[in-house]
């Protein structure tokens, strides 16, 4: 079994307490309660609720973008990396990143600022080989299902089915599979 470190945890209880209170209510008390430890015990790991939130947002977006590098697996193929990357945004429809986004920019804008760069490597990284308008097409579809979803108007499962649908039909006739 694989242990999860204290940071780790304190960070899967601050998404907890979004997804079940919201935004708003995710307080360095609410957490610390949500993870069982004392603040004295949060703060020793993030020393203010914007510490916090920056962990949060930096955790989540590096989660994605481990999965996003196993998935495409290194693999040089053109479109591999653009592929992994639509597959792996529709699927974070259904998951936590839009909690943690949303609510570090609530309470610290200038946690953007991580996510732009990374966005923009992304998107260089996913039109790389490729044609630039086709391959940018494709991105900016599944960051609009996306951001969609953060902004809390989510499509529903079978718009997301007909999306990836359309999507692969796409992809498929840019590159190679």
């Amino acid at each position: 079994m694989v242990r999860t470190s204290n940071r780790t945890a304190l960070l899967e209880a601050a998404v907890r307490v979004a997804s079940r209170e919201g935004a708003a209510r995710l307080t360095l008390d609410a957490v610390a309660l949500e993870a069982g430890v004392s603040k004295g015990g949060l703060l020793y790991h993030f020393a203010s609720k914007e510490a916090l939130l920056s962990g949060l947002l930096s955790w989540e977006l590096g989660s994605f973008e481990a999965a996003l590098e196993a998935r495409c697996a290194g693999s040089p193929a053109p479109g591999a990396y653009l592929r992994a990357y639509l597959e792996l945004s529709l699927e974070a429809l259904s998951f936590r990143v839009p909690l943690g986004v949303l609510a570090a920019f609530a309470f610290e804008p200038s946690a953007l600022a991580d996510l732009q760069t990374r966005l923009l490597y992304w998107r260089v990284r996913a039109c790389a080989g490729l044609d630039p308008a086709q391959a940018l097409t494709l991105v900016l579809a599944a960051d609009g299902a996306w951001l969609a979803a953060l902004l809390g108007a989510p499509i529903s499962e079978p718009q997301a089915q007909s999306l990836r649908a359309q999507l692969d039909a796409l992809i498929s006739s840019e590159v190679p599979a």
